[in-house]
C-alpha cells in the first residue's frame, strides 16, 4: 500500500485544494492530510483556527463524495527555532512513501526523510489561490463560487466575512 502526505494551510479550503486532494488519492492508496500552520489562527496569513480548517476539509472532502477510507487528516504545526520540521512532519503523520508538493520550503524542508517527492498539477492557478480568495472576501467580490458550496455555508455561519475584516482592516482605536 503505497501512503502519500499532502500539506495546506487551506485558508480556506477550495476548488484547487479539492482537485489536489483528488489528483493525490489517484496516485496513491491512503493519503494522509496535513492542515499546516496548525498552531496559528486570526491572522493575515491563517485566519482561521485548526479546528475550522478541519470541518471545512471535511466538509468539502464529503460534498465531493471522497472515500474516507482512504484519507486521514492531522494537524501539522510549523517548527520553531531549532526544531527540524521533518521532524515534526514525521511525528505527526503515520508513515508516508511520498510528498506531495510544489513548495519550494516543503521541498527542501522534507528531503531529509527520503521519501518520494511529486508535483501536484496546478488547477486555474490564477484564480484558485487562497490569498486571491481572502482578498475576495474583503473587497466585496464574488468569492463562493471558487468554494465547494458546503465550504460556504460554513464561513457564513461562523462570519466569516467580518472576521476577516477585522484582521485585515482593523478599527481605529478611540
Amino acid at each position: 500500500m503505497i501512503k502519500g502526505l499532502y500539506i495546506g494551510r487551506f485558508q480556506p479550503f477550495h476548488y484547487g485544494h479539492l482537485k489536489a486532494v483528488e489528483y493525490c488519492l489517484s496516485r496513491v492508496d491512503f493519503l494522509i492530510i496535513g492542515i499546516g500552520s496548525s498552531q496559528f489562527k486570526d491572522t493575515v496569513k491563517n485566519p482561521f483556527s485548526i479546528e475550522e480548517r478541519f470541518v471545512m476539509v471535511v466538509l468539502a472532502l464529503k460534498e465531493a463524495d471522497v472515500d474516507f477510507g482512504r484519507l486521514c487528516i492531522t494537524a501539522i504545526p510549523d517548527s520553531r527555532p531549532g526544531e527540524k520540521w521533518s521532524e515534526i512532519v514525521r511525528s505527526r503523520c503515520p508513515s508516508f512513501e511520498v510528498v506531495f508538493t510544489n513548495d519550494p520550503w516543503t521541498r527542501r524542508e522534507i528531503a531529509d526523510l527520503n521519501v518520494k517527492i511529486e508535483p501536484i498539477p496546478f488547477y486555474r492557478r490564477e484564480i484558485y489561490e487562497a490569498t486571491k480568495i481572502r482578498m475576495k472576501i474583503l473587497n466585496d467580490e464574488e468569492w463562493e463560487s471558487l468554494i465547494p458550496a458546503s465550504v460556504v455555508r460554513f464561513l457564513n455561519e461562523i462570519n466569516a466575512v467580518e472576521r476577516l475584516k477585522a484582521i485585515y482592516l482593523p478599527t481605529p482605536q478611540t
